[in-house]
């Protein structure tokens, strides 16, 4: 059963990858834990925007190139309206095609209860990537600005990359957060995966 499933894996990321693909079924589809897609992933802009400046609003958000290679994303969001409760965050996940178009189903979590218990695996995996460079690892209500500070791609790619055969090309990651069901913020995220 653990083959048929790697190698359906390993099939629907075929038309991406031809040689390392074949090669990935043929060679490391016998042992589960051997099986990688590694995708590479590099920021190309950002985009933060204060739907309610009532709430709050971001003091900056920017991406830092240290070198042609190493980008990293900073932004500050200064909350006015404090205690902040009842967050619910909504994620795009959209893919350059004659425009940015939707490439898998949105994904709607409450912030609250996810950050309780932790159930939800692909939230699980953004959470791990952001949690050590910001301050968004307590449970609500949140009374503090918040913050993110030099977060690079590599826990994307090491996390999410790895396990999930994400074709190449240009990409949008957008976060929109709400609290009672009103958009307070997004932010876009526009990256490149390559080989």
């Amino acid at each position: 059963m653990w083959k048929k499933l790697i190698f359906c894996c390993c099939v629907g990321f075929l038309t991406v990858r031809h040689a390392k693909v074949l090669k990935c079924i043929h060679v490391k589809s016998r042992v589960l834990f051997d099986f990688q897609c590694v995708a590479h992933l590099t920021y190309t802009n950002l985009k933060c925007n204060s739907s309610n400046r009532n709430i709050g609003e971001f003091d900056y958000c920017y991406i830092k190139a240290v070198n042609r290679t190493y980008k990293y994303i900073s932004l500050y969001y200064k909350l006015y309206k404090r205690p902040l409760s009842n967050i619910t965050l909504n994620i795009q996940m959209l893919r350059k095609s004659n425009g940015y178009k939707p490439f898998t189903p949105n994904l709607e979590v409450d912030i609250c209860k996810f950050l309780q218990n932790q159930r939800n695996p692909i939230m699980a995996i953004f959470y791990k990537s952001l949690k050590q460079f910001s301050n968004l690892n307590h449970t609500c209500p949140y009374i503090t600005d918040v913050y993110v500070d030099k977060m690079h791609p590599a826990n994307f790619e090491s996390d999410f990359g790895r396990y999930i055969p994400i074709p190449e090309g240009d990409y949008a990651l957008c976060f929109h957060f709400l609290a009672k069901k009103v958009e307070i913020c997004n932010v876009c995220i526009f990256c490149t995966i390559f080989n």
